[in-house]
């Protein structure tokens, strides 16, 4: 969700490590470079809100062995870890550079 991935944004801006599923949004700021992705497989939605998400046919399920090594590689290697984390903040004052945003809007202003 949109929420899901601001608050990726927020910690990935003070330069922490992030573990995300490498599916969906988030593979938009996110890369094998900058973070750290989990493998999925799809399964069926289950006790969602369906009114939100009736549209939903399969989910990413994250390779929960996976996730917890990373969790486990941040534990035991911090200096790397740091070093991910000042990419993964790097990137998002790239890709959300506020004067590239301005441009954007302005050229799709102009165009219509």
């Amino acid at each position: 969700t949109a929420y899901r991935r601001q608050r990726q944004m927020c910690i990935r801006d003070r330069a922490k490590p992030v573990i995300a599923t490498n599916f969906g949004g988030n593979t938009e700021f996110m890369n094998k470079e900058n973070s750290f992705l989990v493998d999925y497989g799809y399964m069926r939605p289950q006790n969602l809100d369906y009114k939100t998400y009736a549209f939903v046919e399969k989910w990413a399920a994250p390779n929960i062995t996976q996730a917890a090594d990373y969790l486990n590689w941040i534990y035991t290697h911090t200096q790397q870890a740091k070093e991910l984390g000042r990419r993964a903040q790097q990137s998002v004052f790239e890709y959300f550079n506020i004067k590239d945003f301005i441009k954007e809007i302005s050229q799709i202003i102009k165009d219509n």
